[in-house]
This record gives structure tokens, sequence and C-alpha cells, in this order.
């Protein structure tokens, strides 16, 4: 199992609604844990690290 940290700019609820529906689409994830606070998140599965970090957790309305 792969656990891959990122860091996400994120703001509101909101942004952490549009990052946790990014992940849900993502195969491979066993689980995930989105921090607003520390702006970070951290997925495990089966997940290879780059495309991770190359979905675009950015593409969000408001912010």
């Amino acid at each position: 199992m792969t656990e891959v940290v990122l860091k996400v700019d994120m703001m509101c609820s909101g942004c952490t609604g549009a990052v946790e529906r990014i992940i849900k689409k993502m195969d491979g994830v066993e689980s995930y844990d989105i921090n607003l606070e520390e702006k970070k998140v951290v997925v495990k599965g089966n997940v290879d690290p780059e495309t991770c970090k190359g979905e675009d957790c950015k593409n969000r309305q408001g912010h």
C-alpha cells in the first residue's frame, strides 16, 4: 500500500468537498484523510504518487 501526502490550497469546507469528490473518483484509493487546517491530504491505497499529484484539486469554484 502506498501513502501519498499532498499539500492542497484549501480555504473552506467547499474546497475540501471538491477534493473529496476528486479522490473518490480515483482508482485504487483505500482510504484518505483531508485536513483543512493543515491544508494536507493523505491518500492511501494502490495509487501512483504522480497520478495523485497530477489530479486537478485546484479546479474548484469560488476561490
